[in-house]
């Protein structure tokens, strides 16, 4: 290659003499000016695009200002706003089994309205309407079924009261309804239907006052039925069958001091499974006086006597009776 180059360097220099043109030999050209001659021309320049700022960029600030994003500290007070209201749509565990129960239930009822403070006091305030939304949505349902629910759950707990006689767990009930409702009238003042059933919830709470309260209800409620309890005529006085009874009562381990006794029965058969007589049953009316309270209770009382065997308790139902009611 570089042998053909010098060739064609000699051959274009001896033309130019021919034509009558002196050039000297030391401006023909090099082998490397010949091989740039014979290179692909330059490609024009392109010119340089402009830069175009899309929307939603950076550089455009009128799309941020269109649709901000929410800051940290905005999800975070959105995410607390969300912690707070489903806390205080969680109903309060009221199952109560023994006074410690008061003691956890009262706990639970200091917290929650702690909680509707917290939330009334303006602290979320920034939050948006669509940041506020779910979680306005799931405590208004809570608070909308209470509202519905007020003078059903309020006859419950005066039933407690006055036929079951467990004033603690009624009172109880009462307590977190009416703090559920606080916080419903607190948080949204403006549906009429959380006043009503509220109103109604601290009438309650307010007629008994306090736990202690309640219970006095329930003593008053319980005397006024006892009242009007009566012991049944007895059909046999003999000592011989009382005595019987006393000897029956002391097997059933039942506490409290016998006042009277009335014998209602006659002798009667018990029978087994295969209609065999396993022992003869008499009943009684024994009402009994219960020494740490000084209530009195009336005994339905039924005695067995198996072959060969002694007097003893079978089976009984009790209810109260007003101690002035027992025969002397």
């Amino acid at each position: 290659m570089a042998k053909r180059m010098m060739l064609s360097a000699t051959a274009l220099s001896a033309a130019m003499m021919m034509g009558g043109v002196s050039v000297p030999v030391s401006a023909a050209p090099s082998a490397q000016s010949l091989v740039a001659m014979q290179s692909f021309p330059r490609l024009p320049k392109v010119p340089k695009v402009p830069k175009v700022k899309l929307p939603g960029t950076s550089g455009d600030s009128s799309a941020e200002q269109s649709s901000p994003r929410p800051s940290q500290s905005s999800r975070e007070l959105e995410y607390e706003y969300r912690k707070e209201l489903g806390m205080l749509a969680y109903p309060i565990n009221t199952n109560w089994s023994s006074k410690a129960d008061n003691v956890r239930i009262e706990k639970a009822v200091a917290e929650y309205l702690e909680r509707v403070e917290r939330v009334a006091s303006g602290r979320f305030d920034s939050l948006s309407a669509a940041q506020r939304k779910g979680p306005d949505d799931g405590l208004r349902a809570e608070y909308d079924t209470l509202a519905k629910t007020a003078d059903r759950s309020i006859a419950w707990a005066e039933q407690k009261i006055g036929k079951i006689g467990v004033a603690d767990s009624a009172y109880n009930d009462m307590l977190v309804l009416d703090a559920a409702l606080h916080g419903a009238v607190t948080l949204y003042p403006d549906v009429a239907e959380y006043q009503v059933a509220k109103q109604k919830s601290a009438a309650v709470l307010g007629k008994f006052g306090s736990r202690a309260g309640a219970n006095e209800a329930k003593e008053e409620l319980a005397l006024a039925e006892a009242r009007k309890v009566r012991m049944p005529a007895s059909i046999d006085r003999s000592s011989a069958s009382v005595r019987q009874f006393r000897q029956a009562w002391a097997t059933g381990g039942i506490p409290g001091t016998i006042k009277k006794i009335h014998v209602t029965s006659g002798w009667g058969t018990k029978r087994n499974s295969l209609g065999v007589i396993i022992g003869r049953t008499r009943d009684a009316a024994i009402a009994v006086q219960d020494p740490a309270t000084g209530r009195c209770n009336l005994y339905d009382f039924t005695m067995i006597i198996e072959p060969g065997g002694s007097p003893r308790r079978s089976s009984h139902s009790t209810k109260r009776i007003a101690c002035e009611n027992i025969p002397s």
